[in-house]
């Protein structure tokens, strides 16, 4: 990795400089699926706390099963995105492999004996 990473005071900065420099195409779609994640995730906020308001009442809520289902289908859509995220990543890091090659995450396989003679 570059030495310059760990004297950076901004890693995150460093890190989005980089991806849009070099990888612009995964910029792209990093900023797609981050604009997408952010409704979500601020629907999810709301909905937990309106049904968490209701059931905290005295008296249930003509809403309170709204509520239940709406809090629950974001739940869901934050795991459909995180999936979303970690394969398009996978997918990202695959590709690159195959045009430059080695990557530095990778160790390298270990010989076999049967290879050594």
């Amino acid at each position: 990795m570059d030495p310059y990473f760990y004297r950076n005071h901004l890693p995150r900065r460093y890190y989005l400089d980089h991806v849009n420099l070099k990888h612009k195409e995964f910029a792209a779609w990093d900023r797609k699926i981050q604009l997408i994640n952010g409704p979500v995730a601020l629907t999810t906020a709301v909905s937990a706390l309106l049904l968490f308001g209701t059931l905290g009442g005295r008296f249930p809520s003509a809403y309170t099963s709204i509520f239940e289902t709406l809090f629950v289908s974001s739940l869901v859509a934050i795991v459909v995105f995180v999936i979303v995220d970690a394969r398009g990543r996978r997918r990202f890091r695959e590709s690159w492999d195959q045009q430059h090659g080695f990557s530095a995450n990778k160790q390298p396989e270990a010989q076999s004996s049967r290879d050594l003679m």
